[in-house]
């Protein structure tokens, strides 16, 4: 499946869903929108691809060009393959999961939209991770900034590489879990250090 993903035209993208919960709806391949693209706007709650496909979005760098605006908590998932969201800055206006069940992940950059939303980010084919697996990857660009993203969950037995800051919300349960090895590539700030409360909201950081 493939939607204006070669070339520079520009154009909006606007995706309903993938397949359902339990069943995939596409068995190999998609790419969505190029580097020129305006936008690609995933508005539904499941995007589930099946077999060996792999799942690549492209868009605009300029502003937050790749949106969740669904009704609900989505789900992003593949079947042991990669998920790249390679230009373009996401915007999740609700709770966001990317599942790769084995496959590497790569994320440019997450935003959000309140203090309430949620990031997981799982390469993990099982719980832990498979030893016989060396592609449970994640690269993760800057998440958040001010209030825009609370729990982050990150779990990638084979790595896991900062290239940017992490800012979460001033909230309580904002807090950064993080299960895997990790990398650091330039200069990253974690920050979960909070004004309100007394200091009754400063997230958790785990390694």
């Amino acid at each position: 499946m493939s939607v204006n993903s070669s070339g520079t035209d520009t154009g909006l993208i606007d995706i309903l869903a993938i397949g359902t919960t339990t069943d995939a709806g596409v068995e190999g391949n998609v790419a969505l929108g190029n580097n020129a693209s305006t936008g690609v706007d995933f508005d539904g709650t499941i995007y589930n691809v099946g077999s060996t496909g792999t799942i690549t979005v492209k868009s605009t760098s300029s502003g937050e060009a790749i949106t969740f605006s669904g009704s609900g908590a989505t789900t992003v998932k593949t079947a042991n393959s990669g998920i790249t969201f390679a230009n373009g800055v996401i915007a999740a206006g609700q709770n966001l999961t990317i599942d790769s069940t084995g496959g590497p992940v790569s994320i440019n950059s997450v935003m959000g939209s309140g203090t309430a939303t949620s990031l997981t980010v799982n390469a993990d084919s099982t719980d832990g991770g498979d030893n016989a697996d060396t592609t449970e990857t994640i690269s993760i660009g800057a998440i958040g900034t001010a209030n825009e993203i609370g729990a982050v969950t990150l779990d990638a037995a084979d790595g896991i590489t900062f290239t940017g800051d992490i800012t979460l919300a001033d909230a309580a349960g904002a807090d950064l879990d993080i299960d895997g090895k990790v990398f650091i590539s330039g200069n990253v700030t974690i920050d979960t250090d909070n004004t309100t409360g007394g200091g009754t909201h400063d997230g958790t950081i785990n390694f």
